[in-house]
This record gives structure tokens, C-alpha cells and sequence, in this order.
């Protein structure tokens, strides 16, 4: 997960080009949450049970809203 950091954040970038549309707006607002979070940690040995479950809640919340589950 520490490594997608950099896949993300390029997805936030591309999603930036689409500011007219509120939908991309929107998802771009909470991946950049997600984002945020994971970009504190410097090195993949910090990545800990803890912030491991909070990233994942956000990624799985964020994933249910878009699939209707």
C-alpha cells in the first residue's frame, strides 16, 4: 500500500485536468484524503497495524460508495 502512494498521486494530478466536473471533484477530494495519510509515512516500516486499518477503512469506504455496496 506505502508504495501506491506514487500511483495515487498521479491519479490526483490527472483528476485536477477535470475540475469542471463535480464527480471528479469530488473523488479527487477523497483520494486526496487518503493521500495525505499515506504520504506521512517515510518509510514502509512505519507503516504499523494501525495506519494500515485506518487507510484501508478509507479505500474500502470510498470503494463501496462507487460500487453501490
Amino acid at each position: 500500500m506505502w508504495e501506491q502512494r506514487f500511483h495515487l498521486g498521479n491519479l490526483i494530478k490527472v483528476l485536477e485536468d477535470f475540475k469542471n466536473k463535480k464527480e471528479a471533484v469530488a473523488l479527487n477530494k477523497e483520494l486526496s484524503v487518503i493521500h495525505e495519510e499515506i504520504s506521512v509515512i517515510r518509510d514502509p516500516k512505519e507503516m504499523n497495524d494501525v495506519k494500515f486499518k485506518s487507510i484501508s477503512a478509507k479505500i474500502y469506504d470510498l470503494r463501496n460508495h462507487y460500487t453501490g455496496k
